[in-house]
């Protein structure tokens, strides 16, 4: 009862508003997401998303803008995490099951859905690695207005990420 949640908040936290359909998911691909994996030699970002519709958005974005800037770099470094509904994604590299080494990365963009990341995890060899213990870099959350606060709050207290990203209406 005496915890106060906007006092005990981080300070590394940004966030990207705009209405409906004007583009914060694109903008996230191609203005922040692309540049921040572009930038650094590692580098792992995990967005998180209300549904695996807008996760399949997201990853779509994401590969249409780096398809235009490098071709089909985006398969070295991009991971569609859960289950997909769009079958160009679950047909293509990015889309990885738990058996994924994601350690194997130095810098990725794994994208999956906020409801798995108190609970999901790779499993590589036999050796569990939940997303929730992974050391990301940044943690991007989109469609923030459809989740619900107390999924947001669970990564917000438990990771201390350079950044946070939160877009959303």
């Amino acid at each position: 009862d005496a915890f106060n949640m906007q006092e005990n908040l981080c300070d590394n936290i940004e966030f990207i508003f705009g209405p409906p359909g004007t583009g914060k998911t694109t903008y996230l691909a191609k203005n922040v997401l692309l540049p921040l994996v572009k930038e650094h030699d590692s580098c792992k970002i995990l967005v998180l998303t209300p549904t695996n519709k807008s996760a399949d958005v997201l990853t779509r974005r994401v590969m249409e803008v780096a398809t235009d800037e490098d071709a089909r770099s985006f398969e070295e470094w991009l991971v569609r995490f859960g289950t997909a509904s769009d079958e160009e994604i679950e047909q293509s590299p990015v889309f990885r099951d738990k058996t994924f080494d994601i350690q194997a990365l130095h810098k990725s963009i794994t994208v999956t859905t906020i409801a798995r990341f108190p609970y999901d995890f790779f499993m590589p060899q036999g050796k569990r690695i939940s997303l929730s213990e992974i050391n990301w870099d940044y943690i991007v959350i989109d469609e923030a207005s459809m989740i619900p606060l107390v999924n947001m709050i669970y990564p917000l207290y438990k990771k201390t990420p350079k950044k946070f990203i939160i877009a959303g209406d």
